[in-house]
């Protein structure tokens, strides 16, 4: 190689000195050629001049032709047609013609007029010769004589354009060409001998020319020959070169070599481990693949656990079918996403919990548009974050701009995100929803509206809902990718540890994020060089080795991942003590977490209770923030009221910056080790605390603040703090009292943010489910007992009680024990026994009046709280609501039980311009009144134009608007009172408020009440995204008789019995306003005693089933919604009526006041009958003349008292005047009891029984019991399949309908009903039985479970009858029974109906009335029977009830008339079996079952009703429904007044729900 490089280098070198040579000579012929380029250049430049000069001559003789052209123009074939056909022309006009001919003909002699016509007579031909005259004379064709010759003519004095023109048109035209035509070759003539110079000089330079090419031609050839050298002897140097190169290319290929060898030698292991990894996978692709398709199809709406559990089953589904998968393969996110797409996720805001990444695998794999249910915003951020490369445009549904910002990210290829989506999509968008494109030439179109938009491919749509469970057509779900990215328990506990750790340890927290965001720069950089390394070995082309850049990069790359797996051991390291010191805060980021899904879940009781992420972030930063004990807590004045209080601004948005902290810069590694070294140092366990100064980043960060002056972590900093020395270590005692402190602060916060936005009915349910949670999550309640406890399963068919126990205790208490003793919980199977044994104790303590408080006897004193709470609801049940407030108080404290006033104060701090506040409002209560009287002690009024009240109205939405949009941007308080009555605007109100979000003025304060609908707590009366951001405040009024006495007499002013004439009228007006005050008082305060339907209590979809009414129909069968505007209107009528009256009309009055305006109210007439029995005359409440004072009315003070007795120890007052009967209220009222009201005592136990039974069905509802404790799915579905066994066996068989009429002989009303009942029986069977074989298949995967076997399934395992077979049963009957007991009693049914159509179906001696699906057409038949017997019409039919002393089992033959009945039972009062007449009910006794009662027929006439009380018939306590009004009305025999019993709300009812 070296001999073949030294060869060519010598040649090379004799080919240059070769060249050398032949470069002189063409450098002396280069001078040669230079110097006649100069002569040629002088010639050229000489022509140019004379060519110049002739051009501009002919240039300036251009005109004259124009003109001669122009003259032409004027010429027609019609004036020269009539020219020349002149005999003789004008005089001038031979002349003019005489000229023509000379030019044209060449000065002919005979220029006469004829000569001329002649010349003329061709028109056309004529013409043409006249225009092409001036290329003759440019051709040099015209001689100068010719010319000449016309001079004479031109000089005439009528040769003249003007002159001829009145003689002749067409000779002005000639004229005007043959003067201009002679000028311009006079011109002409002129420049010939500058033509010939030019000619000439031409000549010249051709002939210049001609030598200078030869010169350079002979130049040409010599640069050709040197070229030919030059290439030669570049050959030459290539070659040397090529060698040089060569041999340095070999010796550098040799080093590379090498380093290939050495760097591929350690990615040779990791591509080996690859590529078995890839072999493997490609056997177990088609199982994997199928896994991950169903997973990014069917599982983004689900729920984790939901996923975790349809994973499961498909991996099942699919190893059963032997499809080939990965063995052990329990997730199939990591075969759709890698670690380094993850890392750059959580770089982009998205948190790293298992169900976040996965609905992030989900969203970037699906080809179908996303639809994100984010309730959180923390997809929603990530989405911006991720997409913002993209061109990101952010848009809401229906906005203005929405399809234009569409069309042009369609065009553009940019990605849209439409946020906060409702559950109807704005039908334009479905053709971009559903892809509907087509095609246009090359391109792809979508049609929107009339326009067609071009569809770039790049475009993306995210669909985004902060609903929690939307529901969307079909249609929108088949299109769209529906992604559950909801907050996880675990996933939110997560994030809340960042919070707390951050509040309490902000030098540990940073270094944590600087951790992750280490971690997830190494993945990614370790990803990217892989991946580049791999992609350059794949398109590398020629040899390898040559590749420097590549070689290069596998160096580097071998480099880069040595570092990397170095600094991830060292960090990993780190990382783990830094989780240890902060896993020391975790359990108060798990209680935070409890309480989130916790609120999470009170949606299920009421609409309003909606909570979103950020606004409990905050209030339980606030908690963090005032928990005592803290060394960084610095006291702070708060910016209000002059109170000491953290900013509730610091807190907002907390966890938002904590996440948006990861997407931060990265630091040194270096820096980041030295963070973590000195964190370690102040994590030890160390007895001694120690102070160091923060490191200039955690000093930088303690300095960031918001415009509240607090910190960017929500923690107040002193003045002067900043920089200063911080303590961080504790010793354990101290980090022990700590975490105490911060549980209870935090967990009383958040629990008193909610209590203040309750109904007063769901405190208790609230406090209780989070006392039980706590109890369930620490395992200081066990699952079992709690369950138990909440269900509090009866035995359906218990064995007989003792005669012991019978003294004492009622048939439901029995079967409550039984099932206790048979729950199989420890302990509880002697439990029969030992009552027994100490009955008389247990009697003792079963009739005081607080047993919750006494100490149970024997042994069981000593059991644990939950184990006497489960006694207490078996034995007292209508205890439990006071023992469950005592023990709640005792587990959480007295602060969780008792709750300060409202103070508008205190809620204005925790309020912020972004934070609206929800009053709920209620009857006699005014929320902007409140608010108004504390805006001015603030200084803000109507009057300085910061505060505005607006009842809101038709026509109330443009005011609205306006003062939001002005207090928004100049700051004030606006209270928008009654939204509720503007549904079509509040979606307005909602986007205004979204807008406040996103940046308003600091001091805007936006209030609004709405009213919640009665009997419809799901209603969705205010936007669910209003609720979760706002500050709800429920400042319930109490419903005592003293509140509401205040309250009603508080509506009239005093000066408003100076409308009335006389002293006198006044006196009565008073004491007549008093009664009727007292009257508006009775029918608010009896509501409380329970209402049959139309309470916000009941009714209510929970979980699928319906919530039971709370209490019964004691108080009315329906709710009615009396307000103080009739307790006004009332008034009105009232003085109206003295005033245009001399006595006081007492009857008018009482009809307007109970058949009018209380009256108007009630739809049901047992309701009816109680309102008016208040004011009948022979009632102990009355609007009646002994309401006056006795005496002289004029001078009250001087009368007597009046003698009427309002109620028990209660008369009415002395009416001197206001404050005199303000004093009577105060003095006089006796206590609140059930007596006040007409009630007997037992009304309370009753109310107080049935709040029990809501509470603890609340809690099962919400709660799902202790399932998420211990059970889980797979004992639920246990539990289900043993419940679905055990009915499927017991289940009877149909009746055989032809059967039985093939038996009947004659069709008689009875025979009739039992028909009916049996096909109503078999209805109900087949339901039952149908949907029970669907279930069983379902459950073993036979069928797809449909939301109809889902509905059953949730129903067996709460014990709840579903919904299904309520709807056969055609009744309510079953919704106050438990499913096993409802079960029990078609059972008993269907056992009746069986001995009832047995043989000749005949009717039982007695028939169990409950047990008849249709009880009315029974009774209806009893009646037919007897008028067909007696030939009567059925119209003059009525029916009395003789209630017998028998029981059934002692009928042994039927009833004489009529018919036999039993199984009814008598609330409100009791059955003296000796008397045969009703009395007040025992002590206790809620319900007592009625003997055989004889049903009789009589007629109209002989109805005889004295002495009798008209007791209506209910199905069960909460009387009238929807579905079962009054059954009928029997008559009760009874000695004192009918009016007492109506008062005391006396019914039977069918179905005894306390048994």
């Amino acid at each position: 190689m070296a001999v073949e490089v030294e060869h060519k280098v010598a040649s090379a070198n004799v080919f240059a000195d070769q060249v050398g040579v032949e470069k002189e000579k063409v450098a002396a012929e280069n001078e040669s050629a230079k110097v006649e380029a100069e002569k040629c250049a002088v010639i050229a430049a000489e022509v140019a001049e004379k060519q110049a000069s002739c051009e501009a001559d002919l240039a300036a003789a251009e005109p004259l032709v124009a003109q001669a052209e122009a003259a032409l123009d004027t010429l027609n074939k019609k004036d020269l047609g009539e020219t020349k056909s002149l005999k003789k022309p004008p005089p001038g006009v031979d002349d003019i013609t005489a000229v023509v001919l000379i030019l044209l003909e060449g000065n002919p002699k005979d220029k006469s007029w004829a000569a001329a016509a002649k010349m003329m007579n061709n028109v056309d031909k004529f013409l043409e010769r006249l225009r092409t005259y001036k290329a003759v004379i440019d051709e040099g064709k015209v001689q100068k004589k010719t010319v000449d010759a016309c001079r004479s003519y031109l000089d005439l004095p009528h040769f003249n354009r003007d002159v001829i023109f009145t003689k002749s048109h067409a000779a002005a035209g000639l004229c005007e060409w043959a003067v201009n035509i002679v000028k311009y070759y006079d011109v002409v003539s002129e420049v010939e001998p500058k033509r010939q110079e030019l000619a000439m000089a031409n000549a010249r330079l051709q002939e210049a020319n001609t030598m200078l090419a030869a010169v350079q031609q002979k130049v040409a050839e010599l640069n050709a020959k040197v070229q030919a050298l030059e290439a030669q002897f570049a050959a030459a140097v290539d070659d040397k070169n090529a060698a040089i190169r060569e041999s340095e290319r070999c010796q550098l290929k040799l080093q590379l070599a090498n380093r290939l060898i050495s760097a591929l030698a350690s990615e040779g292991e990791r591509w080996a481990r690859t590529a078995e990894q890839l072999r493997a996978g490609y056997d177990v692709l088609t199982g994997d693949m199928l896994l991950a398709s169903a997973f990014v199809s069917y599982a983004g709406p689900f729920t984790t656990r939901f996923r975790a559990g349809l994973v499961a089953e498909w991996i099942k589904f699919l190893s059963n079918r032997g499809l080939p998968m990965t063995e052990g393969i329990k997730d199939p996110v990591p075969l759709l996403v890698d670690a380094a797409l993850v890392a750059s996720w959580v770089r982009q805001g998205l948190p790293s919990d298992p169900a976040s990444v996965g609905s992030g695998a989900i969203l970037v794999n699906s080809e179908r548009w996303p639809l994100m249910m984010d309730p959180q915003l923390q997809g929603v951020l990530w989405i911006k974050e991720r997409e913002a490369k993209n061109g990101l445009q952010v848009v809401r549904m229906g906005g203005d701009n929405m399809m234009t910002v569409v069309e042009r990210a369609m065009e553009a290829g940019n990605s849209v995100l439409i946020e906060n989506m409702g559950e109807a999509i704005d039908a334009a968008l479905n053709p971009v929803i559903t892809r509907s494109t087509f095609k246009k030439g090359r391109s792809l179109y979508i049609k929107l509206g009339d326009k067609d938009v071009e569809y770039n491919k790049n475009f993306r749509l995210f669909l985004h809902t902060k609903l929690s469970n939307p529901h969307y057509p079909p249609e929108v779900q088949a299109e769209c990718t529906l992604i559950n990215f909801t907050v996880t328990e675990q996933g939110l506990e997560d994030q809340l540890l960042a919070l707390v750790v951050n509040k309490e340890r902000p030098d540990l927290e940073e270094t944590k994020t600087q951790l992750i965001i280490q971690n997830t720069e190494f993945t990614i950089k370790l990803k990217q060089l892989e991946d580049e390394l791999l992609y350059k070995l794949s398109t590398a082309e020629g040899d390898i080795t040559e590749d420097v850049a590549l070689i290069e990069s596998l160096e580097e790359s071998k480099r880069v991942a040595t570092d990397i797996s170095d600094k991830v051991a060292q960090a990993r390291e780190t990382e783990s003590a830094i989780n240890d010191s902060r896993d020391k805060y975790r359990p108060v980021a798990q209680r935070g977490s409890l309480l989130f899904f916790l609120l999470n879940s009170l949606s299920k009781v009421h609409a309003f209770y909606q909570f979103s992420l950020n606004a409990f972030v905050t209030v339980y930063g606030r908690g963090l923030d005032t928990a005592p004990g803290g060394k960084r807590k610095q006291a702070r004045t708060g910016a209000r009221g002059g109170s000491s209080a953290p900013d509730s601004s610091a807190n907002d948005g907390a966890l938002r910056n904590l996440q948006r902290r990861v997407t931060g810069d990265r630091r040194e590694f270096a820096e980041v080790m030295a963070m973590a070294r000195r964190t370690s140092s102040q994590s030890g366990h160390s007895a001694l605390a120690h102070s160091r100064r923060p490191t200039n980043m955690q000093a930088r960060h303690l300095q960031r603040r918001d415009l509240s002056g607090a910190s960017v972590t929500g923690e107040p900093i002193a003045e002067g703090d900043e920089g200063g020395e911080e303590e961080y270590a504790m010793t354990p005692e101290e980090l022990e009292a700590r975490l105490a402190s911060l549980l209870h602060t935090c967990t009383y916060t958040v629990f008193n943010y909610t209590r203040r936005g309750l109904f007063d009915r769901d405190k208790l349910i609230v406090l209780a489910l989070l006392t039980f949670t706590i109890g369930l999550r620490s395992g200081a309640i066990d699952a079992a007992e709690y369950d138990a406890l909440c269900k509090g399963a009866r035995s359906p068919a218990p064995p007989p009680i003792t005669d012991e126990l019978s003294r004492w205790m009622g048939e439901g208490q029995w079967a409550a024990v039984d099932g206790l003793a048979t729950s199989g919980l420890p302990g509880f199977a002697s439990l029969p026994k030992d009552l027994e044994k100490a009955s008389e104790e247990w009697s003792a303590w079963c009739a005081a009046e607080a047993p919750e408080r006494s100490a149970m006897p024997g042994d069981w004193g000593r059991v644990g709280e939950i184990r006497k709470l489960l006694l207490l609801r078996a034995l007292r049940p209508d205890r439990i609501t006071n023992a469950l407030q005592a023990y709640c108080e005792a587990v959480m404290g007295p602060m969780f039980a008792k709750q300060d006033a409202f103070d508008a104060a205190s809620v204005l701090r925790e309020s912020s311009s972004s934070t609206p506040l929800f009053f709920i409002l209620f009857p006699g209560y005014s929320p902007s009144k409140e608010i108004e009287a504390y805006a001015r002690s603030t200084g803000r009024t109507t009057e300085a134009g910061n505060l505005t009240l607006i009842s809101m109205g038709q026509g109330q939405e443009g005011p609205a608007e306006a003062t939001l949009a002005r207090y928004m941007k100049e700051g004030g308080w606006v209270f928008l009172d009654n939204v509720h009555l503007m549904q079509g605007w509040i979606p307005r109100l909602e986007r205004r408020l979204e807008a406040a979000a996103d940046g308003v003025h600091p001091d805007f304060r936006c209030f609004f009440s709405a009213e919640p609908i009665n009997g419809a707590p799901q209603a969705k009366i205010i936007p669910e995204s209003i609720l979760q951001n706002a500050i709800k405040i429920s400042n319930e009024p109490p419903s005592d008789m003293a509140s509401n006495m205040r309250r009603a007499l508080a509506a009239f002013p005093p000066d408003l019995e100076q409308r009335l004439a006389t002293p006198a009228k006044c006196t009565a007006f008073r004491s007549i306003l008093f009664g009727l005050c007292f009257y508006h008082s009775l029918l608010l305060g009896r509501k409380k005693f329970g209402v049959g339907i139309g309470t916000g209590e009941g009714l209510g979809k929970m979980g699928g089933f319906e919530r039971v009414c709370s209490g019964s129909g004691l108080g009315f069968c329906r709710a009615y919604s009396f307000n103080t505007g009739d307790l006004v209107t009332c008034g009105d009528v009232l003085i109206n009526y003295l005033g245009a009256y001399k006595d006081v009309p007492w009857d008018d009055l009482r009809y307007m006041f109970g058949e009018v305006f209380y009256g108007g109210h009630i739809t049901d007439n047992m309701d009816r009958r109680a309102c008016t029995t208040y004011l009948q005359a022979s009632a102990r409440v009355l609007i009646r003349p002994e309401i006056l004072p006795v005496g002289d009315l004029s001078d009250p003070a001087a009368c007597a008292p009046p003698p009427l007795e309002l109620a028990p120890g209660f008369r009415a007052p002395l009416p001197t005047g206001y404050d005199a009967l303000r004093a009577h209220i105060e003095t006089a009222l006796p206590a609140e009891s059930p007596v006040v009201y007409g009630m007997h005592p037992n009304a309370e136990l009753s109310l107080m029984t049935s709040l029990g039974e809501t509470l603890f069905r609340t809690l099962i509802d919400v709660g799902g019991g202790s399932g998420g404790v211990s059970g889980g799915a797979a004992a639920g579905e246990a539990a289900v399949r043993s419940a679905l066994k055990d009915y499927s066996e017991r289940l009877p068989a149909p009746f055989v309908i032809a059967d039985i009429e093939g038996r009947v002989k004659d069709k008689t009303p009875y025979v009739v009903v039992a028909l009916q009942e049996a096909t109503r029986m078999n209805a109900l069977l087949a339901e039952m039985r149908r949907g029970m074989e669907e279930l069983q298949l379902g459950l073993d995967g036979a069928l797809n479970m449909s939301e109809a076997m889902e509905a059953l399934a949730r129903g067996i395992a709460a014990n709840a009858v579903p919904a299904a077979w309520m709807a056969a049963m055609s009744t309510r009957i079953q919704e106050v029974l438990t499913l096993s007991g409802w079960y029990a009693d078609v059972l008993r049914r269907h056992e009746q109906l069986s001995a009832w159509t047995a043989g000749a179906v005949a009717t039982p001696n007695s028939v169990w009335l409950p047990g008849l699906f249709n009880p009315k057409a029974f009774l209806t038949a009893v009646m037919q029977t007897y008028a067909r017997a007696r030939g009567l019409p059925l119209d003059v039919m009525r029916f009395v009830t003789d209630v017998t002393d028998k029981n059934p089992e002692q009928i042994t033959e039927p009833a004489p008339a009529g018919c036999y009945i039993h199984g009814l039972v008598l609330e409100g009062a009791r059955w003296d079996r000796a008397e045969g007449r009703l009395k007040d009910s025992a002590p206790g006794e809620l319900h007592q079952p009625m003997p055989v009662i004889q049903v009789r027929p009589v007629t109209a006439d002989a109805m005889d009703t004295a002495g009798t009380y008209a007791c209506p018939v209910y199905v069960n306590m909460q009387r009238a429904n929807v579905y079962s009004p009054a059954v009928s009305t029997f008559t009760l025999r009874c000695a004192e007044d009918p009016a007492k019993w109506v008062l005391a709300s006396v019914a039977l009812l069918l179905q005894d729900d306390l048994a």
